[in-house]
């Protein structure tokens, strides 16, 4: 905090700070305002970045707002280091320091409820709004007095307006009566909200947006305090359907934010077991679903928080691929799975296949299980070494649960747990022992995972219509919102044998391929080394 404590400026430059974070504050928050508002004595600009989607937005527009600067989010993305190239020659090139409008008539201010006049910065490019309402109605000529400090010294600016002389032609009075009014309804609520993130006093804060309120439901503007409805008839859709096709449609929108990867939502579980909630895929054939019409290949189940049914899909894969799950930067957690070949063939001819290992890759933790052992940081278990193992930061429970198959549940203080279960060959319906595995519990799975399993933490994911076919099963119409890409998907319902409890499950299996459920191509999910973080 030195710099904010010395000379303001040297020379002709003016001094500025620039914040950044790609983090999102836990503890300490009010530490770092209270001490940027003790050691900015020279009120110097703060202008502060929150560059990825884990950054806390609100509190770097809290630091800017309260130290005469700007915020932006940079989004991660290949054009990132060019998001922030621009924010930089954006706040660089200030043409103007402390600008001010003065509106007069014979020296003497004539507008009312007028906007922010009053300016820190003029960068080359932009442009100043203010607007207000005349206190005088017979005011003739409008004089204004722009005033500001420049590269050579201080610059005054005087212009004059002729406010009788408007051109009939290009604007009617009572439209420019309506536009400029909520323009300045518009600049009003804008800067009320602005000072709101910055007050600190609750009092203060409730009457800012207590005004905003007010104006943006008299001026009917969409702002953070208020919705827009939009009352859609009842009303039946047909043009999705086939000719003939029975038009029972489902369209009241189910809208619910992942928040994490999801479960089958009829798993059973011990009793002292923490509640299932997360996503998982298992072994084809197997997995949440066994041979048959579940088909052979991984197949996963991601139970999504409003939607009554999880979204199911496959995933075609080799003897020796390896699939990334979930990979988080910020929790420190990769689990990849490795694929096994049974020697059973599907209907197509090819070998079933299934998840065979699983490698979980932890700041203080490496744990690979197998269907024959379970070695965490070089301790090597058997699947009937029942009981609780603690390591630094996670701890492991072995324990064994119905249709005779063992269980290994794993905890990491960041709340991430996950389940890996694993079904043994039986001779018959199953050739090959292997593993099922599903996130337990989310809640520490960060906006910046990735994986098969990762990167529905966070999108939304809404069923918005549900159609009937000819033989009368149920289309569901499915959209996926991140950021601002929108992507759409279908899958039919189907009945699907949960290889877990042994029973049928409903689920939206996505039958064609997996565009727009997942947000890139399958190959994307494939990695070559199943240790690589």
């Amino acid at each position: 905090m030195f710099a904010l404590t010395s000379k303001g400026t040297t020379g002709n430059r003016k001094k500025i700070v620039v914040f950044l974070t790609d983090g999102l504050g836990r503890i300490g928050v009010d530490v770092v305002l209270n001490n940027i508002d003790r050691t900015n004595i020279k009120g110097l600009p703060i202008y502060s970045l929150a560059f990825g989607s884990n950054a806390d937005y609100e509190f770097v527009k809290k630091v800017a707002v309260k130290n005469k600067g700007v915020a932006r989010k940079i989004f991660e993305d290949s054009d990132a280091s060019l998001q922030i190239k621009g924010f930089y020659d954006e706040i660089s090139s200030s043409a103007l320091q402390n600008v001010s409008f003065k509106y007069l008539d014979e020296n003497t201010d004539v507008t009312e409820n007028a906007t922010k006049r009053n300016f820190e910065s003029f960068f080359n490019g932009k442009e100043l709004v203010i607007a207000g309402k005349l206190s005088d109605d017979n005011i003739q000529v409008l004089n204004l007095l722009v005033t500001g400090n420049g590269v050579n010294g201080n610059v005054e600016l005087e212009l004059k307006s002729d406010i009788q002389s408007r051109d009939p032609e290009l604007t009617k009075a009572g439209d420019f009566e309506k536009i400029t009014e909520r323009i300045w309804a518009y600049l009003t609520i804008k800067q009320l909200l602005e000072e709101a993130i910055g007050e600190t006093n609750e009092l203060e804060k409730k009457n800012l947006n207590d005004r905003a309120l007010a104006m943006s439901l008299k001026y009917k503007f969409v702002t953070p305090l208020t919705s827009m409805v939009v009352i859609k008839p009842d009303e039946r859709d047909l043009g999705d359907l086939e000719e003939n096709e029975d038009a029972r449609l489902a369209l009241s929108k189910v809208s619910s934010t992942k928040q994490t990867s999801s479960t089958s939502g009829n798993m059973k579980r011990k009793e002292n077991s923490p509640k299932p909630g997360g996503g998982g895929g298992g072994g084809g054939g197997g997995g949440y679903s066994s041979g048959g019409g579940g088909g052979g290949d991984p197949h996963f189940m991601l139970k999504i928080n409003g939607i009554e049914f999880p979204i199911c899909f496959d995933v075609d894969t080799r003897d020796g691929d390896v699939i990334r799950m979930l990979k988080d930067p910020i929790a420190g957690i990769t689990i990849n799975a490795g694929i096994v070949r049974s020697t059973m063939k599907k209907k197509d001819g090819e070998f079933k296949t299934f998840i065979g290992e699983i490698v979980i890759l932890a700041p203080a933790s490496r744990i690979h299980i197998k269907p024959d052992k379970i070695t965490f940081n070089g301790d090597v278990k058997s699947w009937n070494d029942e009981g609780i193992f603690e390591m630094e930061g996670s701890k492991i429970h072995i324990y064994g649960n119905a249709l005779h198959e063992r269980s290994v549940y794993i905890g990491f203080e960041n709340n991430v747990s996950i389940e890996i279960r694993r079904p043994l060959k039986d001779g018959t319906e199953r050739d090959v022992s292997y593993l099922n595995m599903y996130i337990d519990n989310e809640k520490g799975v960060s906006n910046m995972a990735g994986g098969i399993l990762g990167e529905f933490v966070h999108k939304k994911t809404t069923l918005f219509k549900i159609s009937l076919d000819k033989r009368g099963r149920q289309h569901g119409h499915f959209r996926e919102t991140e950021n601002t890409n929108k992507t759409h998907f279908n899958a039919i319902l189907h009945k699907k044998p949960d290889i877990i409890t042994g029973e049928m499950v409903l689920c939206w299996n996505v039958y064609k391929k997996t565009e727009g459920l997942l947000a890139s191509d399958l190959k994307h999910y494939f990695i070559s080394d199943i240790a690589s973080t």
